[in-house]
């Protein structure tokens, strides 16, 4: 403990005495989760630049103070701000939220690791700009660079793909910049993301190595043409099928974006809060009866599709009639761009509320793949928890809804799809009796991103422990069955990193970047 007060001392030094918080109600808001894990944080620095990021790490270095980045803590249902294992000092970089350029030719934009896709959306917008970014659904205040390097998949592609021109505190200290832009003199530091020799990029991807503080984050230029196919499986029975089909269609980029198929709980979850929302806005006293049964009919399918397109009004079209095609008798497809967005609009005020209420309800949807945050998602979780008194809030770590993920990776093939479903349909459903929402991400044309989790209520230790014990079995058959998680939380983090060549060598590599192992200790690395 001394030497904690002594480093807290030092940085409060070094960043101001408002930028360092170490009482017990921040420290405890801190350690709030929706997965329920308990991690001891020590203390919490804000730094407002990369000299900041530079001292707290000198510093820890040398009074052996373990840190722990976060860009926003928006990791629900991994462990949300919680260090992995040893008692940590949270370096909380929301406060480094610069949009320091934006290349219009280029299309990407320079960023600090704070900045929220929210936040880029406006700026873009404000500023009259022809892009979109590449957004992901679970919350606007989410950080651009903090899920790209968690691997993040947005509705557009990985994220993996967007972030180049990395700028990195490493655990020495030392200040490294990825690519070219370690020269002084490079023009292509964040157009070529490899550089010259050995590439280090992937090495700060999931890692324990240094603290990121800038990348470049690609933008995609507005097309003439955009809009979102909507295709909703008519018949369980023809699973199958509707998961070749679709896979093909990425496979052959009639689909160039990611394909988001969710199944009927993903849905429900999504779409019976936002329906919940309107009737009660409208005055309804009996607005949760109300939106269930209006879910109930006007939602049957077991599973649904999205996916942006864009392009030339001639691919549009191409891509509408060749998907059509291919889903004839197994799906029901419509095409929803921002014309049919103003006519829902319309229509909001001149149908009867029970009719608007569905249009009102998924525009959020089409919203998403259309490179526009939103936070609808989050309502999900506070209505699968009763909590509707909470249902616009923002911070679910501090509500009593817990949440935990599984993220496997599968091949893009139905079979593999199924089989992934049928597992987590066993062990979640039947066995444990928690109802899973999944969904299946074609990221592109080799692979789905299968993002499954159960939601449990935290005031309920018999339920929390039966939740935790019911993904910890999801996770090992997963493993087992070669469906490796691409991401895994504090629960899993010891069981994914076994003691083989691979880790070994990461191992090795954590000497070299960061000695002392003073950053997140045990992250993605044997200890």
């Amino acid at each position: 403990m001394d030497k904690l007060s002594e480093f807290l001392s030092e940085v409060r030094n070094h960043i101001g005495s408002d930028s360092v918080l170490d009482n017990p109600d921040t420290v405890k808001q801190y350690e709030a989760n929706m997965t329920d894990w308990k991690r001891e944080i020590l203390g919490v620095c804000m730094p407002t630049s990369k000299d900041d990021v530079v001292s707290i790490v000198n510093a820890a270095n040398r009074f052996g103070i373990p840190l722990h980045p976060i860009s926003r803590g928006r990791n629900w249902g991994l462990g949300s701000k919680l260090p992995t294992l040893k008692p940590s000092v949270i370096v909380d970089l929301k406060h480094m939220n610069r949009i320091h350029s934006i290349n219009r030719e280029q299309h990407y934009a320079v960023i600090e690791s704070g900045v929220t896709q929210q936040q880029l959306y406006d700026y873009l917008k404000q500023k009259n700009l022809p892009f979109i970014i590449n957004v992901i659904g679970s919350s606007s205040d989410t950080s651009l660079i903090g899920n790209a390097l968690e691997r993040g998949v947005g509705y557009f592609r990985s994220r993996v793909e967007d972030i180049s021109g990395m700028e990195i505190v490493l655990g020495t200290g030392k200040v490294l910049t990825t690519g070219f832009g370690h020269y002084p003199q490079s023009q292509v530091t964040y157009e070529y993301p490899h550089g010259v020799g050995p590439s280090l990029d992937g090495l700060f991807f999931q890692s324990n190595f240094g603290i990121v503080t800038q990348a470049a984050i690609a933008l995609m230029p507005i097309r003439e043409a955009r809009g979102a196919l909507i295709c909703k499986l008519k018949d369980e029975n023809k699973f199958h099928t509707y998961l070749q089909e679709l896979s093909e269609l990425r496979k052959s980029e009639v689909l160039s974006t990611v394909v988001h198929i969710g199944n009927r709980q993903r849905t429900r979850t999504t779409i019976e809060p936002l329906l919940y929302n309107y009737y009660k806005n409208h005055g309804y006293a009996d607005a949760v009866k109300l939106a269930k049964q209006t879910f109930q009919k006007e939602f049957p399918h077991s599973w649904s599709a999205i996916a942006g397109i864009m392009g030339s009004k001639p691919e549009i079209k191409y891509a509408i009639k060749q998907t059509k095609r291919k889903l004839k008798g197994i799906a029901e497809v419509s095409y929803v761009n921002d014309r049919t967005v103003a006519l829902m609009e319309f229509l909001e005020r001149v149908l009867p509320v029970k009719k608007s209420a569905v249009l009102n309800a998924i525009k959020p949807l089409y919203l998403l793949s259309q490179g526009v945050p939103t936070d609808a998602a989050l309502k999900s979780l506070y209505w699968s928890a009763s909590d509707l008194d909470h249902l616009d809030e923002t911070e679910p770590d501090l509500s009593n809804c817990g949440m935990i993920y599984c993220l496997p990776i599968c091949p893009l093939s139905a079979e593999s799809g199924q089989e992934v479903t049928s597992i987590v349909q066993d062990i979640c459903l039947k066995k444990y009796g928690f109802d899973p929402a999944i969904t299946l991400n074609t990221i592109d044309d080799k692979s789905i991103d299968c993002v499954i989790n159960i939601l449990f209520n935290k005031t309920d230790a018999k339920e929390a422990e039966q939740a935790q014990k019911c993904m910890e079995e999801l996770h090992e058959k997963m493993v087992a069955e070669g469906f490796i998680p691409y991401r895994v939380g504090l629960h899993y983090m010891d069981k994914i990193v076994s003691q083989d060549e691979y880790w070994d060598i990461v191992k090795k590599m954590k000497d070299v970047f960061d000695p002392n192992h003073i950053i997140s200790p045990g992250r993605y690395n044997l200890i």
